[in-house]
């Protein structure tokens, strides 16, 4: 059985500054290990993906992740955040 806590926690998204710098220096798959490591968290993992959802339905060509606070961001992941 799965728990309503669950089900919200899934659901929830952080809109942050943060979020929005891991959404720009990651790729999809390389959000989904962060998150799965818990590196980040739901939140942050949804957060980040809606956004790239958001600029790839705006900019069909463009290339997400790697953007330019991608060593920033790497460097805040490997310190522990």
């Amino acid at each position: 059985m799965i728990k309503l806590t669950n089900i919200l926690k899934e659901a929830l998204m952080d809109t942050s500054m943060f979020t929005y710098k891991m959404a720009d220096s990651f790729t999809p798959s390389e959000l989904k290990q962060l998150k799965a490591s818990k590196k980040i968290s739901d939140e942050v993992y949804n957060g980040a993906i809606e956004i790239q959802r958001s600029w790839k339905q705006s900019h069909p060509t463009m290339k997400i992740g790697h953007g330019a606070y991608r060593k920033e961001m790497t460097n805040f992941i490997d310190a522990g955040l």
